[in-house]
């Protein structure tokens, strides 16, 4: 038994080492979705930003000290499947986003299932991955629940699916007690490994992923006006 928990630990220590270094770049440009609704107080982001960004000046972000994740979710319709790649290839992707967020907002907040006071609600969604034939006015979600968002936290996507290294997403922070909107963002990232190999494309795709889920830590961090914040690098 011993040994079996030793696995698991060297393996989240590997993935922890692996991802050190990412290598995607901000994209140029990226497309509502139609997930976060309202977009009207969206504004281009800076350099170190998210292409959209809204942060709500009222917010006092020292009172939180809690956050209820909820499951992350592809959203695209139907018709927007990446070319090549399965509902169940979303899945696997929706459960590794939601793995990679929740650890990070672990080491800084207490992670709870109900809303309450101090408490954060953050909802994501991933609205491309790699080639889409999605049109503009189709939206759905593809995968709205999880049943075991940690049933991958010692494993890897598998890099079997035919992505190449580019991935959006949409997300919202709120008061979870009065659903204020505290901070939103849209965003989308090009890998650096372009079409050399499938498994390589998919790794862009994961470093995009980790990426992400470093920097709302520190985007977080920040804002409470803590010291020592960690920078993910780009």
């Amino acid at each position: 038994m011993a040994r079996f928990y030793q696995v698991i630990l060297l393996s989240i220590v590997l993935l922890f080492c692996g991802c050190s270094s990412n290598q995607s770049k901000r994209a140029r440009h990226v497309k509502e979705s139609g997930f976060l609704g309202d977009y009207s107080k969206l504004r281009p982001g800076g350099e170190k930003e998210a292409l959209l960004v809204y942060k709500n000046p009222d917010a006092i972000w020292a009172a939180y000290d809690k956050i209820l994740l909820d499951p992350v979710a592809y959203y695209g319709g139907s018709d927007s499947y990446p070319q090549g790649v399965t509902r169940t290839d979303l899945q696997e992707l929706v459960n590794r986003f939601y793995y990679i967020i929740y650890k990070n907002l672990a080491e800084d907040y207490q992670m709870v299932r109900q809303p309450g006071p101090g408490t954060l609600r953050l909802r994501v969604a991933l609205t491309s991955v790699g080639e889409s034939s999605a049109t503009v006015d189709t939206v759905a979600t593809v995968a709205p629940f999880i049943v075991n968002p940690l049933r991958n936290a010692a494993g890897a996507i598998s890099g079997e699916s035919p992505f190449v290294g580019e991935a959006s997403m949409e997300a919202e922070i709120t008061d979870a007690l009065s659903q204020e909107v505290l901070l939103a963002g849209v965003d989308r990232r090009v890998g650096a490994r372009g079409m050399r190999s499938t498994t390589k494309r998919l790794r862009d795709v994961e470093e995009i992923l980790w990426y992400w889920g470093e920097t709302v830590r520190y985007r977080l961090c920040t804002l409470r006006g803590d010291e020592n914040c960690v920078r993910p690098e780009k």
